[in-house]
């Protein structure tokens, strides 16, 4: 266990060096159980307590669901990250997109690929931040939304879920239909 932890920790970090070599704007694609969420309290976490920030600074994170939402903010608490919570909002994109003038030093898109319809963009339309992290599993098959992800944060790292399973960061799988 202590080995996959090693493993999936590299990854890990070699997914956010990524995404800060590409001036902190960028996405992950990685498969379910690669630890994106975790990935995403990092970078909250560094924006946050970086010695350039000033004091007051803000993070977002936007989810798809309420469920999600709950499950972000466990994350802070799983990986003793939970000092950032009072400077962090967790909204629903269904909620995101109403927001107007608002400045933040970080924001989080968990599950980018269900909040790039046209209404959901107007939060990136309407608000300014510094750095932005998007992540998913699942990469849009629509080619209009594949260019606004493209545009939005381009991809920096990206690992199938097969490579995730031959590195050994998640439990081999079988799909029936």
């Amino acid at each position: 266990m202590i080995e996959v932890n090693k493993i999936k920790d590299r990854e890990q970090k070699k997914a956010l060096n990524a995404w800060a070599s590409k001036n902190f704007t960028g996405s992950i694609i990685a498969g379910t159980g690669f630890g994106k969420s975790r990935c995403g309290a990092l970078a909250i976490n560094y924006a946050l307590n970086h010695k350039s920030i000033e004091p007051g600074g803000r993070a977002l994170v936007l989810v798809p669901t309420i469920q999600l939402q709950d499950q972000f903010r466990e994350e802070f608490h799983k990986w003793d990250l939970s000092n950032c919570l009072d400077d962090v909002d967790i909204l629903c994109y269904q909620s995101a997109y109403k927001l107007q003038d608002q400045h933040y030093n970080i924001v989080v898109c968990d599950e980018i690929h269900l909040g790039l319809s046209k209404e959901y963009r107007k939060f990136f339309k309407n608000n300014t931040y510094d750095k932005l992290l998007c992540m998913t599993a699942t990469i849009p098959e629509e080619e209009e939304y594949k260019l606004e992800l493209s545009t939005l944060a381009p991809i920096v790292y990206k690992i199938s879920l097969d490579e995730c399973v031959k590195l050994g960061l998640v439990a081999p799988y079988k799909i029936h239909c």
